[in-house]
């Protein structure tokens, strides 16, 4: 894996929490404003999976994209 792959996919990872966090506010917010009782329920339906599968493989991947990054960047991962 190239040095420039390990660099930005960090960074992807981020821009993928932080969008779909963003997003999915967004929609509950939207849904709770409209006061549709079954708008509520069916937005929360569809968001909160989406959220979870989005969110989740990036928590997996951003620990192990960090620490080929620091590796492929020559630097001791236990020191300071």
């Amino acid at each position: 894996m190239s040095y420039l792959v390990r660099k930005i996919t960090p960074i992807l990872g981020a821009v993928v929490i932080l969008g779909t966090g963003t997003r999915i506010a967004f929609f509950m917010l939207m849904a709770r404003l409209s006061r549709d009782t079954t708008f509520v329920p069916r937005t929360a339906g569809m968001v909160v999976p989406a959220d979870a599968l989005f969110t989740a493989t990036v928590v997996i991947a951003q620990p192990i994209t960090g620490l080929l990054l620091t590796r492929g960047a020559g630097f001791p991962l236990w020191e300071g």
